[in-house]
């Protein structure tokens, strides 16, 4: 579960890579949160993959699994967020 969300972000920081070369050209027009994600995104998206998969991994080492299911509701409100923040521009 910790690597399929951690592939997850990777793939969302590849997207926001792409994302960025689109929207380049439309400089200040953008809203902050996108561009903050077009700018950030391909670092910051699979470094919280990296921290998710390790929370979940250490949580089941533990044996605690409610840390487990804490950090797959951060993780499902990320995602949510990333992606809702990538689709922005493209409902106006």
């Amino acid at each position: 579960m910790g690597i399929l969300l951690h592939l997850i972000f990777c793939c969302l920081g590849s997207a926001a890579f792409v994302a960025a070369d689109v929207c380049k050209g439309f400089g200040n027009g953008l809203p902050l949160m996108y561009r903050l994600l077009a700018g950030y995104g391909p670092v910051a998206c699979p470094i919280f993959g990296v921290m998710v998969a390790a929370g979940i991994i250490l949580g089941d080492v533990y044996s605690r699994k409610w840390v487990q299911w804490c950090f797959v509701a951060v993780a499902a409100l990320l995602l949510v967020v990333i992606i809702r923040v990538m689709l922005m521009p493209y409902n106006s």
